[in-house]
């Protein structure tokens, strides 16, 4: 409402819109956010993957080491067996709750319309 009547009040509002957007690319450049376990393995990087999804697993080795047997079996499965369920096996055999909950509390935000009432009440 603070740049309604303004010149050209449409640019400053798709540009407030932007910062967002903006500054989460920005974010995703730092060093904070490691390459994906699953890319660096798939490219051949097995120490740099392992040291990253010990860090994601808070030191769980167990999990790890499940998560690196069921890559190797699917690569020698062949490429018919890399499916969104196959990656979530791997990911969430001890933490399986956790990621259920994740998993059902972004599809019932996304089922519930939340968002697009966000985006147009204003």
């Amino acid at each position: 409402a603070v740049f309604v009547g303004t010149t050209n009040d449409w640019r400053w509002m798709v540009g407030i819109g932007a910062i967002p957007a903006a500054s989460i690319f920005v974010s995703l450049l730092t060093p904070y956010f490691p390459e994906s376990p699953r890319y660096l393995q798939a490219r051949g990087r097995l120490p740099e993957a392992r040291v990253v999804l010990l860090d994601l697993l808070n030191g769980d080795q167990e999990e790890a080491n499940h998560a690196f047997d069921v890559w190797e079996r699917e690569l020698d499965q062949g490429p018919d067996k890399n499916g969104w369920y196959h990656t979530l096996v791997a990911f969430c055999t001890s933490h399986r709750s956790m990621a259920l909950a994740g998993i059902g509390l972004a599809t019932a935000q996304m089922l519930s319309g939340i968002g697009i009432l966000t985006m147009f009440s204003s």
